[in-house]
């Protein structure tokens, strides 16, 4: 029997939610957050939804920012504005704090989960995945960059062989390619297993891409939590 997958919209402290259930009958469900950019909402990432695994727990909040042009963000600065981490750790806290309270709600295990966000809503993908490296597996960032500026004085063991799926056009007119090009090797060089896709479009994400996203999620999203997802050990 499969579970009902129609999007139900939830209140909660303030926060909206948009929230569809597992569409397969499987004994693994794994939460799968969804992040939009500036300006967007609660519906923005459904565009996506229909190409990842049903066999996810699928959640968007909506930011807690109005932004002037209409629509929400994450923090008042939007993309392509130089950010430090701290700008968004207040931010990156409320949110766990509505995440575990939606999760014990449904009697959910979310002490990791997975992650999916565009521009803005990147940029708090990333922030996730460095402060709360352990509440995080798998990192999905469309059309933005890790600026190099926030792993300094960061414990960076935490995002060694985690794994990103990172996708950015060509012609982008809000965050130029190089800069998710050289996210691209940071985060190799910080030994992080990442996919890489980029295509000649604007601030947005190419079907090639798209097709890269959901073969990432589709590999990746049942795998148990074993060596690769676990932060390297330092040598006695």
């Amino acid at each position: 029997m499969l579970i009902e997958t129609e999007t139900r919209l939830i209140h909660q402290d303030g926060w909206t939610f948009r929230v569809r259930p597992p569409s397969d009958a499987g004994s693994h469900h794994p939460v799968l957050v969804m992040l939009h950019g500036w300006t967007g909402d609660e519906n923005s990432m459904w565009i996506f939804s229909r190409r990842l695994p049903g066999a996810y727990w699928k959640i968007a909040p909506r930011g807690p920012i109005n932004a002037p042009e209409g629509g929400f963000g994450w923090i008042a600065s939007p993309p392509g504005h130089p950010v430090s981490l701290a700008d968004y750790k207040p931010v990156v806290d409320r949110l766990l704090v509505q995440l575990d309270r939606w999760a014990r709600d449904q009697s959910l295990d979310t002490r990791s989960f997975d992650l999916l966000g565009f521009s803005q809503g990147a940029f708090m993908v990333y922030a996730l995945g460095l402060i709360y490296p352990e509440r995080t597996r798998l990192l999905g960032a469309l059309a933005a960059y890790l600026p190099a500026r926030w792993v300094d004085g960061i414990d960076l063991k935490g995002i060694r062989r985690k794994r990103f799926y990172l996708a950015h056009g060509t012609q982008d007119e809000i965050i130029p390619v190089e800069k998710a090009r050289e996210t691209n090797q940071l985060l190799r060089t910080l030994g992080s297993d990442v996919t890489y896709c980029e295509a000649p479009i604007g601030h947005k994400l190419s079907a090639q891409c798209l097709d890269g996203l959901e073969d990432f999620f589709s590999q990746n999203a049942l795998s148990p939590a074993n060596k690769r997802d676990q932060p390297e050990k330092d040598p006695q």
